[in-house]
C-alpha cells in the first residue's frame, strides 16, 4: 500500500480514538466557538495496515487527552465543522480509484465517531445531508448508509425524560413552573429540557419518518443494503420515552415483517438476520407482536 494512504489511516484511526476517549457528555449543550487550534501529534509506530474493505483496529495513541467541549478545547466545534468534515467527506464521497477502500472505511467510522461530539443543530444537520445524499447518489448508496448507520450508532442526546401525552405530544409546560432568580442550575436544566423536547419533536416529525421510508421501499435491490438501518431505527426507539416507543414500534416492526415477502432471496436472508437481531434485542415483551406479524 502507498507510503501515503498508511499515513491517512494511521491518523484517522488516531483522531478517531481521541474523539471516542474524550466524547463530552454535555456537548448537546454547546455551541459552536472559535477556540484556539492545536496540533496534536503521534509518532509514527510503523505498524501495518491491512487489505480490503474490513473494520481494523484503532491504534494506541499516545496523545494527551482532551475533550471537545469549545470553552477548553484545542479543537473547536468550528474547525470539526468547516475543516475535518470536508477532509473526511472528500475520501467518502470520492470514486477515483486513488482513494483505497480502507480510506473510504476510516473516514466513514471517524464522521460516525464524531456524531458524539456534536451538539444536536451540527448532528441533525448531518445526518439529513447525507440521507439526501443517498437519493442523488445511488453508486455511494451502501458506504452512505454505513455513515447513516455510523451516525446513529453515536446518537447521545437524552430524551428519554421528556413528558409526552398518549399520542406522543410533548406537554406544554405549566405556567407556574417559574424558575427561582438566583438559580443559575435551574435555568441550566430547564435549557436542557427544553432542548430535550425540541429533539424528541424533530425525531418523531421527521428523521424516524425518514428511516421508516428507507426501510419501507419496495426495491429489493435496495433491500439488502437497508436492513440493517432497521435495527438502527429500533435502538433509535428505545431511547425515547416509553409513550413515544409504544406508539412508533409497532409501525416499524410490521414494515421489516412485511419486507420477508420479497421474492429475492437476498433481501429475505438479510430480513430474517435483522429481525432475529432485534427479536433478541427487544427481548420477551415484543416477541408476541413479532410472530402475530409473521403468522
Amino acid at each position: 500500500m502507498h507510503i501515503q494512504v498508511h499515513r491517512r489511516l494511521r491518523a484517522l484511526r488516531r483522531f478517531r480514538a481521541l474523539v471516542t476517549a474524550n466524547a463530552s457528555e454535555d456537548v448537546e449543550m454547546a455551541e459552536a466557538s472559535n477556540a484556539a487550534e492545536s496540533d496534536a501529534e503521534g509518532e509514527d509506530d510503523g505498524s501495518d495496515v491491512e487489505d480490503g474493505d474490513k473494520p481494523m483496529a484503532a491504534e494506541p495513541v499516545a496523545m494527551k487527552p482532551f475533550n471537545f467541549d469549545p470553552p477548553s478545547s484545542p479543537i473547536s466545534m468550528a474547525n470539526l465543522r468547516n475543516l475535518f468534515m470536508p477532509l473526511f467527506e472528500h475520501w467518502v464521497m470520492s470514486t477515483n480509484r486513488s482513494v483505497s477502500a480502507d480510506l473510504a472505511y476510516e473516514a466513514v467510522q471517524t464522521i460516525g465517531a464524531l456524531g458524539a461530539v456534536m451538539p444536536w443543530s451540527m448532528y441533525n444537520s448531518t445526518l439529513r445531508k447525507y440521507l439526501g445524499v443517498i437519493k442523488k447518489t445511488p453508486n455511494l448508496e451502501k458506504r452512505l448508509l454505513r455513515l447513516v448507520l455510523a451516525l446513529l450508532d453515536n446518537f447521545h442526546f437524552d430524551v428519554r425524560n421528556v413528558q409526552v401525552d398518549a399520542f406522543g405530544h410533548v406537554l406544554a409546560k405549566s405556567a407556574d413552573q417559574n424558575l427561582d432568580e438566583e438559580g443559575e442550575e435551574d435555568e441550566e436544566n430547564a435549557a436542557k429540557e427544553l432542548q430535550a423536547e425540541r429533539i424528541h419533536e424533530s425525531l418523531v416529525r421527521s428523521l424516524i419518518p425518514e428511516l421508516k421510508r428507507k426501510i419501507g421501499s419496495s426495491d429489493e435491490d435496495a433491500m439488502v443494503l437497508r436492513a440493517p438501518v432497521a435495527m438502527a431505527v429500533i435502538r433509535l426507539l428505545t431511547i425515547l420515552p416509553e409513550q413515544t416507543k409504544n406508539l412508533q414500534l409497532p409501525g416499524v416492526l410490521t414494515n421489516i415483517c412485511n419486507m420477508l415477502r420479497a421474492k429475492s432471496l437476498s433481501a429475505r436472508s438479510a430480513t430474517r438476520d435483522t429481525l432475529m437481531r432485534i427479536a433478541k434485542f427487544l427481548g420477551a415483551s415484543y416477541f408476541g407482536f413479532i410472530v402475530k406479524e409473521l403468522s
